[in-house]
C-alpha cells in the first residue's frame, strides 16, 4: 500500500452538455447529469468515505434537498492507495450503467449496451494517478490540475453518429417525467416554486421564472393563468396577464425576462495552495459544501431556481426582480455570504448575469452567460484583477448592451436603483427617462470634465446640474433622483474601464429596464443606441 498516492478525475463536457438544452427543465436535467456521474463515481471509488479529499460533503449536508440543485463539482481529487487503474475503469464503466439507469423512464426496456457505449463516448471523464511526497502547498490540486486541464482540451466526437440520441432521448418529456433521476425534484422541497407549477411540470419555465413576481402579488390569480395556458403555452399566458385589469397594474416590462446567472470564485487557488494537511483538504471541501447550502437558501428566497450550486461555482436562473429587491440585490446578498474568513482574504467572486426575453434561445443564452462571466473574471479594477459582476441585457428587439464594474460600483447601482423605485413622485419614469436623455445631449461636457477635472468632478458636478437639471426645481422626488444619478456616475469615475461614461449610461438604462412598467413604451431608450455604447 502507497499512502503517497493519488488520484485526479475529470468529467466532462460541462459547456456541451448544458448547450444541449432547449428547456429549464433540459437544462437542470443536464446539469444533474453531471452531478449525478459524478456522485456516482464517488460512492463506487470511495464507499466508506476514507479516501475522498474533494469533493467532500459532510454527512448533513447529504439530507439537504439544495431544491433539486447539483453540488457535486467535475473534479474528484482522492487519496490511491492500493486503487488500480483497472479498479478506476470498472467504477466508470458500473457508474455509467448506473446513469443510465438514471435517464430511462420507469418500466421502459433499455439496451444497456447500446446506453453504454453511448454514454461513454459522449462524456469525458479523464483520470491521472500521482506520487506525491506530499500534498503541502496545495500541491495536490496544483500539480495535478494542470494535468487534467491538459485532458479536457481533448476535443471528442462519436465514430459513428448513434442511431439513438440517449440524452435528447431523455429530454423527452415522456420519459424525463418518469425517469428516477428527477425523482430528486419530485420527492424533495421544490422551493418557492412548489406551488406555482403547473399540473405535470417538475421545474419553472422561462416565463414562470420570468413573473415570478406577479405570482407572489396575486397568487390565486396567476395561478389560474397559469394552469389555463397549458405545459409550454407562453404566448397565451402572456396574453391573458394584459386582457386582465387587476394583473395589467403590476405587470412591467421585465416581467418577460429573466436571468441566467453563473458564479466563479477569484483565487480560490490561493486558499487551496494553504492546505497542507488531508484534514486541511477536507476542510476546505466542507466549507465550500456549506457555502453551497446558504446559496440555495438565499437564491430560493429571492425567487430564484439553483440549478448547480457547487461553493464556489454557482449557475442558477432567477426573474429580474422580486419583492425581494433586484438580480443585483440578490448578487450582492451571495457575495456578502461567500467564505472569505475560511479562505484567504483575496478570496472573493464573479458574476456574470445575462438578462434574455423569455422566448431567447436557451442553448445560445448559456453559452453567452459564459460570455459575460469571462469578462467579470478579466477586470480589473484599483489594479486587481476579477472580483467584478458583468451584465448583458438584450432586448426583445435583438438590440442589446451591457457592463462590468467592480462591487463597490454595484453597490452604488443598487442604492440608485432604490431611488428610483421608491420615488414619491408618479413622475419617476419621466424623470429616470429625462435624465438619461439630457446627460446624452452633455455627453462631450462631461466626458471633457471627467478627462481635465477628476478630482474637481464632483464640484463641477453640481454646478452642471444645478444649471442643467432645473426643469423640477427642489422637487424632492427630483432632488433624490438626481443626486442617484450624481453618484453612479462619480462612481463610474472610479471604475478602471476607459468607457466610464458608457458604464453610466448602461447602468441608467438597466434601472429604468428594472423598474419601468410594460405601458411605458414612451420612455424606452432603446433608440438611443449610441447612449449605451
Amino acid at each position: 500500500m502507497n499512502n503517497n498516492r493519488f488520484l485526479a478525475l475529470t468529467i466532462g463536457p460541462v459547456l456541451k452538455t448544458l448547450q444541449e438544452a432547449r428547456k429549464t427543465r433540459e437544462l437542470w436535467a443536464a446539469s444533474y447529469l453531471l452531478s449525478r456521474l459524478m456522485k456516482h463515481l464517488c460512492t463506487e471509488l470511495d464507499p466508506e468515505c476514507k479516501r475522498l479529499l474533494i469533493p467532500f460533503v459532510p454527512d448533513k449536508l447529504l439530507n439537504e434537498t439544495f431544491y433539486g440543485a447539483g453540488i457535486y463539482p467535475d473534479r474528484l481529487f482522492m487519496k490511491a492507495d492500493d486503487l488500480t487503474e483497472e479498479d478506476v475503469d470498472r467504477a466508470i464503466i458500473y457508474c455509467l450503467e448506473a446513469l443510465s439507469l438514471d435517464c430511462t423512464a420507469n418500466n421502459e426496456p433499455l439496451d444497456i449496451a447500446k446506453a453504454l457505449a453511448y454514454w461513454n463516448q459522449f462524456f469525458r471523464i479523464r483520470y491521472v494517478f500521482a506520487e506525491l511526497t506530499d500534498i503541502s502547498h496545495g500541491k495536490l490540486s496544483t500539480e495535478l490540475s494542470p494535468i487534467l486541464d491538459t485532458m479536457e482540451l481533448e476535443n471528442l466526437a462519436f465514430e459513428v453518429p448513434p442511431k439513438i440520441n440517449y440524452l435528447l432521448n431523455f429530454f423527452d418529456p415522456s420519459n424525463i417525467f418518469r425517469s428516477p433521476l428527477v425523482e430528486v425534484l419530485k420527492d424533495y422541497n421544490r422551493g418557492c416554486y412548489d406551488k406555482i407549477l403547473r399540473t405535470g411540470s417538475l421545474f419553472p419555465s422561462t416565463n414562470e421564472i420570468a413573473a415570478y413576481e406577479l405570482f407572489m402579488q396575486d397568487p390565486i390569480k396567476m395561478a389560474s393563468v397559469n394552469e389555463g395556458s397549458g405545459l409550454d403555452d407562453n404566448e397565451k399566458f402572456y396574453q391573458t396577464i394584459v386582457e386582465d385589469n387587476e394583473l395589467k397594474k403590476h405587470f412591467k416590462q421585465n416581467h418577460k425576462y429573466f436571468c441566467i446567472v453563473y458564479a466563479d470564485g477569484d483565487n480560490i487557488g490561493q486558499a487551496i495552495q494553504k492546505l497542507n494537511y488531508e484534514e486541511d483538504y477536507i476542510g476546505f471541501s466542507k466549507t465550500l459544501a456549506s457555502y453551497g447550502v446558504e446559496a440555495a437558501n438565499i437564491i430560493n428566497k429571492y425567487g430564484g431556481k439553483p440549478i448547480y450550486i457547487g461553493g464556489d461555482d454557482l449557475l442558477f436562473l432567477a426573474p429580474v426582480h422580486t419583492n425581494e429587491g433586484s438580480i443585483f440585490d440578490l448578487i450582492n446578498e451571495l457575495d456578502c455570504k461567500f467564505p472569505v474568513d475560511n479562505l484567504v482574504p483575496e478570496a472573493s467572486l464573479s458574476f456574470g448575469v445575462n438578462i434574455v426575453y423569455y422566448k431567447y434561445p436557451l442553448f445560445e443564452a448559456i453559452e453567452n452567460a459564459y460570455e459575460v462571466l469571462h469578462k467579470a473574471k478579466k477586470y480589473k479594477h484599483n489594479n486587481k484583477e476579477k472580483n467584478a459582476v458583468s451584465f448583458r441585457l438584450t432586448k426583445h428587439s435583438g438590440a442589446s448592451f451591457e457592463g462590468v464594474f467592480s462591487k463597490n460600483f454595484l453597490r452604488i447601482f443598487n442604492d440608485a436603483r432604490k431611488q428610483y423605485e421608491t420615488s414619491e413622485s408618479p413622475d419617476s419614469l419621466p424623470m429616470i427617462s429625462s435624465i438619461i436623455f439630457k446627460f446624452h445631449t452633455l455627453h462631450k461636457l462631461i466626458e471633457n470634465l471627467m478627462k481635465k477635472y477628476p478630482q474637481e468632478l464632483a464640484y463641477r458636478l453640481d454646478n452642471t446640474f444645478d444649471a442643467f437639471f432645473n426643469e423640477w426645481g427642489e422637487h424632492s422626488a427630483f432632488s433624490k433622483q438626481r443626486d442617484a444619478a450624481k453618484k453612479l456616475l462619480l462612481s463610474a469615475e472610479g471604475e478602471s474601464d476607459e468607457k466610464k461614461l458608457m458604464l453610466f449610461y448602461a447602468a441608467m438604462r438597466l434601472i429604468q429596464f428594472i423598474v419601468s412598467p410594460s405601458n411605458q413604451n414612451a420612455y424606452d431608450t432603446e433608440n438611443m443606441a449610441t447612449a449605451a455604447g
